[in-house]
């Protein structure tokens, strides 16, 4: 029970309170304490205003939208078990993790080009193409090979500082340099050599 020298508003009894204006109510006290507004509330106004802290749960229910002027910060984990849009640059000072838990094949898609600018590593075949044909580039880094998975172009120069070996047929469109002697090991003979 209240202290009846501390000034009060509201009923004694176990009944909601109403504020009402022109016969309409707005805003309601349940019984239980609750409170149920019908309209907007303007919180802090006044220049500079003050914080408001709510130490429960934070719901937007009924699919409304939220609108944040200012800035978001979040200390503890965000689940969004939706899109995220984002208009503007994005900065991520830490790691990003794709989870392979997307319905399509690929988890992660760049539209755009994307440019990086220091050593990547993969632990799996990097794809390159379009489904359902990708070509698969594989790095083994017990032989220190790069095995593409279908034909290579180069558009200008191969330079190969080792030994090169050709396991099947090569045909060359123009002239062949060698510098050094060329070496057949085969037991067909060869007329056009």
């Amino acid at each position: 029970m209240y202290n009846l020298s501390v000034p009060r508003i509201g009923p004694t009894d176990y009944f909601p309170l109403l504020f009402i204006t022109g016969n309409t109510e707005w805003m309601r006290i349940r019984e239980d304490g609750d409170f149920i507004i019908n309209r907007s509330v303007f919180l802090n106004t006044e220049q500079p205003g003050g914080q408001t802290f709510n130490n429960g749960p934070f719901t937007v229910a009924n699919m409304s939208p939220g609108l944040l002027t200012g800035i978001l910060k979040v200390d503890k984990k965000a689940l969004l078990k939706s899109s995220l849009e984002v208009f503007g640059s994005t900065k991520l000072n830490s790691t990003l993790l794709a989870n392979n838990q997307s319905l399509n094949l690929f988890p992660s898609e760049f539209t755009g080009a994307v440019n990086i600018s220091d050593n990547t590593q993969s632990q799996g075949a990097i794809e390159v193409g379009t489904y359902p044909d990708p070509i698969e580039l594989v790095v083994d880094a017990s032989k220190g090979a790069l095995v593409v998975d279908g034909g290579t172009g180069v558009a200008k120069n191969f330079n190969v500082g080792g030994d090169f070996a050709v396991r099947g047929s090569s045909a060359f469109g123009g002239p062949v340099s060698f510098y050094s002697p060329l070496s057949v090991k085969a037991s067909e003979e060869s007329n056009t050599l």
